[in-house]
């Protein structure tokens, strides 16, 4: 029941439930925004790796999951050296890189083909053989 004269939205819980609602449509608006195309090259681009298959990982150091991949990483990059390159971007440090590749949470892994066209993009944690098997079919020998 509604008294004469008093509006709603001046209460305090219904502000800060309407803020609640808004914040959460604005999330959730950006999180599910298309993330198509691969990363803007530019004339002295280095990432992605020219004529080479190539991981562009976009992480943060504060990321849980990021460190989890770390070691993971590392021991493909040991065991495929030279066969494909890996270029980890942390995101907090460089406010842009999120916005050039487009990445929506951390870790991102996004791989290029050795003509610098994205063939895969895995947002979360990846194993070492899905790793393997993503960069043979972009083209790693």
């Amino acid at each position: 029941m509604r008294r004469k004269g008093v509006d709603p939205l001046r209460w305090p819980s219904a502000r800060r439930s309407m803020r609640c609602i808004a914040l959460s449509l604005l999330f959730f608006s950006l999180y599910l925004a298309p993330a198509n195309g691969s990363a803007p090259a530019g004339p002295n681009s280095e990432v992605p790796a020219k004529g080479m298959v190539t991981i562009v990982g976009i992480c943060s150091e504060h990321c849980v999951p990021c460190r989890m991949m770390e070691p993971v990483l590392k021991k493909v990059e040991d065991e495929y050296k030279g066969k494909f390159a890996l270029v980890c971007l942390d995101k907090d440090k460089n406010k842009d890189i999120a916005g050039k590749f487009k990445a929506r949470v951390t870790p991102t892994l996004i791989f290029f083909d050795k003509d610098g066209k994205e063939t895969h993009r895995h947002e979360g944690v990846m194993d070492k053989n899905e790793i393997v098997a993503t960069l043979r079919k972009a083209g790693m020998e």
